[in-house]
């Protein structure tokens, strides 16, 4: 028997503030960057967007239904209301705080501050090429999807309307999804155009290639009435349950398999999402005694998804300031701990001071005069805050960090001296590198910083490295010449995000007629690192002239290798990479031919015939440089998937003669 369900709380229900609380967690867990653990969680937003361009839509067409008209202006104003307040008191929190802890992010807080009030924060960080993807420390740039959809609701319900008015409710959801399907042609079309780009900002801001979700919570709405919803029958109950149930699950899986550099993340991911989230929103809100439907209506889904707008603001920042002051190893469960009751707290004021007296507002007791008077003076406060915060920190905690970051100029990184242990060993003359004098090195900024050292120390080194480069751009990086053919390729590509096995396979076909191709593997506290490194090592052993080089091992325990971010060399890290490289490209041995085979992914490598003074020698007393020169004899590269650790000694072969190079 089918029974209706009437919504008696006006555009507010319960199931949707749980499926609320479902999205902003994920969210965090991204933001919080631990390995392993929800890669794709910035899905959590297309889910939000699916649940706001479905309630804005509703509330359209129902009015329309119910009163044969819109208000426009109580419309503009409800979000207004629920919208602006909060951000200004988030804008009005960065501004007394952020100069405190850093005057960099400070600066570009002060940058990004007028495309957040002006709701355009996403095409702003495409115009001024900031990747939301990095971790360059910017207060405001989680807003660009607020940005999003307040143009969303500028745009849409005008159109909505008039072709509400013109053709009825189901035209205009097929028009919605016209569209939500032209923006995903749209996005694929641009990531097509160049899959290989460092990033995908542009597809990823833009509100032309990423308003699906909303355009298909705004199609739902059209076809289905949730305020008048209508429960199942029992035979059809158990396909609806099932299909949420489905549904769930394929968002879960999503947000923890894929990750903002698979191409399939915009070959349809956004579109899916949607979907996916769509049929949730139908089964969950048509079936009440549903068992999901009422965990999501518990007291603690629903206290989190009330506050999912706070938390979504509020999060972000306090993330950003922790990471300034050097808390960002959120796999540390007392720093985990620490900013979630922070985010929380903050939240909570947020919501309890700002978002619910904004939103009991009643326009009706000031009239339209002394809200605009009102707007006005809160957005002078705002830059008022903005114009006279401090410009010099007492303690700039921050700027270390970012004094520590190389500069974003496409070309070689100045090298700070060597220590004053003694001059830098070089490969002996009768030692010839891998392949002839000739190698290519293709990377990004950590190569970058070591370029000067190894143009010095290996003759006939060529570098095209830069700083952001990801792993999908060396394929294209190899394709535009280099002038002469180098027998000898060296990659460090995946620092700055993942590596797509596609794409990287396709490189290392496009590399399989060099004689060598030495990979560097990676040392950074980043969640892709150690995914990056175990598939660059199953790779490796697809490849016969394919070696690793095994930086992740050889520094893991250096920290002094390491700037202040632990991915940047210092100048004993640079010392010591470009040792490890002239290594692996035969300053020395490489490996033993009779050393057995060990994977990278299993945490076990292979031994090499190599000194250790090969890399230590920067750090050794002046007293014993002149013992710290190889005992062998260079020999040619074993099996390709033999990981090459220039920290590890190993005897010296019974026969000179197997060892010398053919």
């Amino acid at each position: 028997m089918l029974t209706t369900i009437t919504n008696k709380s006006g555009s507010r229900f319960a199931e949707l503030d749980g499926l609320r609380a479902l999205a902003i967690v994920p969210v965090i867990l991204f933001h919080c960057d631990i390995a392993g653990i929800l890669d794709g969680g910035f899905f959590g937003v297309d889910i939000f967007f699916t649940i706001s361009g479905f309630i804005i839509t509703a509330m359209l067409v129902h009015e329309i239904r119910t009163r044969g008209d819109f208000n426009f202006g109580d419309f503009y104003l409800r979000r207004l209301k629920r919208l602006v307040p909060p951000v200004l008191g988030l804008i009005l929190l960065a501004l007394l705080v952020t100069p405190m802890i850093s005057q960099d992010a400070y600066a570009r807080l002060r940058s990004d501050i007028w495309a957040a009030l002006a709701y355009c924060s996403n095409w702003w960080q495409i115009h001024d090429k900031q990747s939301y993807f990095d971790d360059t420390p910017r207060i405001l740039k989680h807003l660009w999807s607020l940005a999003v959809e307040e143009q969303f609701y500028f745009f849409w319900p005008p159109i909505a309307y008039l072709v509400l008015k013109r053709f009825g409710a189901k035209a205009t959801g097929f028009f919605a999804l016209l569209l939500a399907c032209a923006g995903t042609a749209w996005m694929l079309y641009l990531y097509q155009l160049n899959p290989g780009d460092a990033d995908h900002n542009r597809i990823y801001l833009g509100t032309d290639t990423h308003a699906m979700g909303l355009l298909l919570g705004a199609a739902l709405a059209c076809f289905w009435n949730p305020y008048a919803r209508k429960g199942s029958a029992s035979a059809d109950r158990t396909g609806l349950r099932a299909g949420a149930v489905v549904a769930l699950v394929g968002l879960g899986c999503m947000m923890q398999m894929m990750n903002d550099q698979a191409p399939k993340t915009y070959e349809g991911a956004f579109l899916l999402v949607p979907l996916l989230t769509a049929v949730v929103i139908y089964c969950l809100m048509n079936d009440a005694g549903f068992v999901v439907s009422r965990l999501l209506r518990r007291p603690v889904f629903q206290w989190i998804g009330l506050r999912s707008y706070s938390l979504y603001l509020v999060h972000g920042v306090v993330f950003v300031w922790m990471q300034l002051l050097g808390y960002k190893d959120f796999s540390d469960w007392r720093v985990f701990a620490a900013g979630i009751a922070i985010v929380a707290v903050l939240s909570e004021w947020m919501y309890r001071y700002v978002e619910m007296p904004s939103k009991r507002l009643d326009p009706g007791r000031f009239g339209a005069k002394r809200i605009a008077k009102a707007t006005v003076t809160y957005t002078a406060v705002a830059l008022a805050f903005f114009a006279l915060a401090p410009t010099v920190a007492p303690d700039d905690k921050g700027g270390a960090l970012q004094a520590a970051m190389p500069a974003p100029a496409p070309v070689p990184v100045a090298v700070a001296p060597l220590p004053q242990q003694g001059p830098v060993p070089a490969p002996e003359p009768d030692l010839p590198i891998s392949g002839g004098q000739d190698i290519l090195a293709i990377g990004d900024s950590v190569l970058l910083g070591a370029s000067a050292h190894l143009a010095r120390d290996i003759p006939g080194i060529r570098i095209d490295a830069a700083v952001g480069r990801q792993a999908s751009s060396g394929l294209k990086v190899l394709k535009e010449g280099h002038g002469r053919k180098a027998p000898t390729v060296l990659l460090h590509l995946g620092t700055n995000g993942y590596i797509d096995e596609g794409q990287f396979r396709a490189l290392l076909q496009a590399l399989a007629d060099r004689k060598s191709v030495l990979i560097v593997n990676f040392h950074a506290e980043r969640r892709w690192t150690r995914p990056n490194n175990e598939l660059i090592a199953r790779l490796a052993g697809e490849f016969p002239n394919v070696h690793v080089v095994d930086w992740s091992a050889a520094s893991a325990s250096h920290p002094e290798y390491f700037v202040k971010d632990g991915i940047h060399l210092s100048t004993k890290g640079i010392a010591a990479f470009t040792s490890a490289i002239k290594v692996a490209s035969g300053g020395s041995v490489i490996i033993a031919p009779t050393a057995p085979k060990k994977m990278l992914a299993s945490n076990t490598f292979a031994k090499m015939q190599a000194s250790r003074q090969a890399v230590d020698a920067f750090a050794l007393p002046d007293s014993r440089q002149e013992s710290a020169k190889p005992e062998t004899a260079p020999a040619p590269p074993a099996h390709p998937a033999t990981a090459i650790r220039p920290d590890e000694a190993a005897p010296r072969p019974p026969d000179a003669e197997a060892t010398s190079p053919a």
